[in-house]
């Protein structure tokens, strides 16, 4: 794989962008899943089911359920830092 490897130097030139669109994360296993129609920001496939992370005006139109709803993202280009990550990695 190309590119650049060093953390360091990767976070060091990136220029992040601030994305303020309230965002949630919800879980589905994975028969359900794999019938969603639209775009994910994020995907953690854990053992016990696929954590994803979506705008919180698309989980509430389709239904899906969410815990918290986070005030934005910050992207990186290829690297995605939800705001809860960042919280958890402080503690």
């Amino acid at each position: 794989m190309s590119g650049e490897k060093d953390l360091t130097t990767q976070l060091a030139t990136k220029q992040p962008v601030l994305q303020d669109a309230p965002y949630v994360f919800c879980s589905l296993e994975q028969e359900l899943y794999n019938r969603l129609s639209f775009k994910l920001l994020g995907t953690f496939h854990e053992h016990e089911a696929i954590t994803f992370i979506i705008k919180g005006e698309q989980a509430n139109r389709t239904g899906l359920s969410y815990d918290s709803i986070w005030g934005g993202q910050v992207s990186y280009g290829g690297l995605f830092l939800a705001t809860s990550i960042c919280i958890i990695m402080r503690a």
